[in-house]
C-alpha cells in the first residue's frame, strides 16, 4: 500500500497511529509506543518538507512563509456582550451539573457544543451571532409548537390553540428577519416554507442520536451545532430574546483592525490581493458588505458552500488581473483551490483543527509561487479563540513529537511546526515593515533538517 497525503496527522496521535497501523499494525502497540520509539516510524513513513524540495541544481522549490498572529482588545460594549452570552450559557451548564465532580454526560457536552459554537461566533462578528441567536430563537419556539401540539391530541381547551396560533405569528416574524438580510421582500409563504424547513430538520436530529464532535465544528459554516444543539438551559427563550435585543450593531474592533491593516498594506501596493477565511457564513457576508461599502462590489469573490462552477468563477475572478482584489471564503476554499495569484492572507477566525489551518495557508503556499507567502491571523483576547490558539499549539506539538524531524541523539523534535501555521504572537505588530520584508523576498529562516 501506498498512501500519499500533504496533512496526516490531524493532532489526534490515536487517529495517526490507526493510520500507521493500517501499513503495518505491528510497528506499534499504542499511539504511546509510537511517540516513544519514534525512529521506527520511518520503516512506514517518508516525509519531505517544503523547506527541503530542491530542483536539480539545489535551488528550493518552495517559497518560505511568514507568519503573525496577532492579538487585540475587542471594544467595551463587545466585552459586555461576550460577558452576557457567557453568563447566559453558563447557566445552562450549571443546570446540566457540568461544573461538579463526576463524569460528563451527553446532555452536558451538548450544552458544552453550544455554549462554544456561540462564543466563536461572537468571536468572529456581530452579524454571525446575532443571526445564530435568532436561528436558536426560532429552534426553541418549534421545539415548542411540537409539544403543544403534542398535548393538544389529548387536550383540546381552547388556550393551547391560541397558544399555536400565538407561536406561528412569532415565528414568521423571526424568519423574515433571519431571510431578510438577503435583501429582498419575504412573504407568509416563504416564511412559513423555512419553519417547516427547520421543524423537518428538529424531527431528523431528534431521530438521530449521535454525538457531537469537535471536529465537526470546522466544517459548521452555518453555526448549525450551535442552533440545533440539544441543551436544556432554564427560560432559555427570554434569555435568547433579550441578547438579540443586545448584539452590537455596526463593524466591530477586529474588523477595524482588518481594514487597518488592508489599508496600511495598500499604501504600500495598491493592486495588492487579499484572501480572507472565516468559518462562518455570516461573517463572510458581513465582511463582502463592508469591504463592498469602501472598495466596490465588483472588487469583492466569495467562496462558501455551493456549487462547484460558483467556486471557480470566484476563483477566476481573483485571478483576472482588472477582477476581484480580495477573496473571502469559508472552509468550502480551504482545499484544492489554487489561488496563488496572491500572497497575503488572513485568518479573521482560526478552525480548531491544525490540518485546516495548514491547508488554508496552502492555498498561496504552493508549487508555482513566486513571492513569500504572508498570513497574518487575528485573535480576541480573552475569548473562546485564545483558547481556540492554545489548544491548537497544543496539538502542532503533538504533532511534531509524532511526526517532526527529530534529534538523533535526544529525540526531541526539531521543527517548530507552531511558527509554521499560527507565527509569533504580539500585540500591534508593525505589518507595512513585515510587509516589506516579505515582499523582499527575505521571510522568515527556514528550519533546516539534521545532517
Amino acid at each position: 500500500m501506498l498512501f500519499l497525503s500533504a496533512t496526516p496527522h490531524q493532532g489526534d496521535n490515536f487517529q495517526f497511529w490507526s493510520l500507521v497501523n493500517l501499513l503495518d499494525n505491528h510497528l506499534f502497540d499504542s499511539p504511546e509506543a509510537m511517540v516513544s520509539h519514534r525512529s521506527l516510524l520511518n520503516r512506514v513513513m517518508v516525509r519531505r518538507t517544503k523547506r527541503e524540495v530542491v530542483d536539480a541544481n539545489g535551488k528550493a522549490l518552495f517559497v518560505r512563509r511568514q507568519v503573525h498572529t496577532e492579538t487585540f482588545v475587542p471594544a467595551l460594549r463587545e466585552q459586555r456582550f461576550y460577558e452576557q452570552l457567557t453568563g447566559y450559557l453558563r447557566t445552562g451548564y450549571e443546570a446540566a451539573g457540568v461544573f461538579r465532580a463526576g463524569r460528563t454526560t451527553s446532555a452536558q457536552r451538548a450544552i458544552g457544543f453550544v455554549m462554544t459554537a456561540f462564543q466563536k461566533m461572537m468571536s468572529s462578528s456581530p452579524r454571525a451571532i446575532k443571526q445564530a441567536l435568532r436561528r436558536r430563537l426560532l429552534v426553541l419556539l418549534v421545539r415548542e409548537q411540537i409539544d403543544v401540539e403534542r398535548k393538544r391530541r389529548t387536550n383540546f381547551e381552547p388556550e393551547l390553540a391560541s397558544h399555536i396560533v400565538r407561536l406561528q405569528d412569532e415565528m414568521r416574524v423571526l424568519a423574515r428577519e433571519i431571510m431578510l438580510t438577503r435583501g429582498t421582500t419575504i412573504h407568509d409563504a416563504e416564511a412559513d416554507t423555512y419553519i417547516a424547513q427547520v421543524r423537518q430538520r428538529i424531527v431528523r436530529k431528534l431521530a438521530d442520536m449521535e454525538e457531537t464532535t469537535e471536529w465537526s465544528l470546522d466544517s459548521d459554516e452555518e453555526g448549525d451545532e450551535g442552533v440545533y444543539g440539544d441543551a436544556e438551559i432554564p427560560d432559555e427563550s427570554s434569555r435568547v430574546r433579550e441578547l438579540v435585543s443586545l448584539v452590537p450593531e455596526g463593524t466591530d474592533r477586529k474588523f477595524d483592525r482588518l481594514l487597518s491593516v488592508i489599508s496600511g498594506l495598500r499604501s504600500v501596493n495598491e493592486v495588492e490581493r487579499f484572501i480572507i477565511f472565516t468559518q462562518y457564513r455570516e461573517t463572510l457576508e458581513f465582511l463582502r458588505i463592508e469591504l463592498a461599502k469602501i472598495y466596490g462590489a465588483d472588487k469583492i469573490a466569495t467562496i462558501k458552500g455551493g456549487p462547484l462552477d460558483d467556486k471557480i468563477e470566484a476563483a477566476e475572478r481573483f485571478w483576472d488581473e482588472n477582477g476581484a482584489k480580495f477573496l473571502i471564503s469559508t472552509s468550502a476554499g480551504g482545499e484544492g483551490i489554487n489561488l496563488q495569484c496572491a500572497r497575503v492572507l488572513f485568518n479573521y477566525d482560526l478552525p480548531w483543527n491544525p490540518r485546516a489551518v495548514e491547508q488554508r495557508i496552502g492555498r498561496i503556499h504552493r508549487y508555482g509561487q513566486k513571492e513569500v507567502a504572508q498570513v497574518y491571523n487575528l485573535i480576541a483576547e480573552d475569548t473562546v479563540e485564545e483558547r481556540i490558539y492554545a489548544l491548537l499549539t497544543e496539538k502542532l506539538q503533538s504533532v511534531a513529537k509524532a511526526i517532526g524531524k527529530t534529534d538523533r541523539e535526544t529525540g526531541e523534535p526539531l521543527e517548530d511546526f507552531r511558527l509554521d501555521i499560527l507565527g509569533f504572537l504580539g500585540s500591534n505588530p508593525n505589518y507595512q515593515q513585515l510587509f516589506q520584508t516579505g515582499a523582499s523576498g527575505q521571510g522568515l529562516p527556514a528550519h533546516r533538517p539534521p545532517d
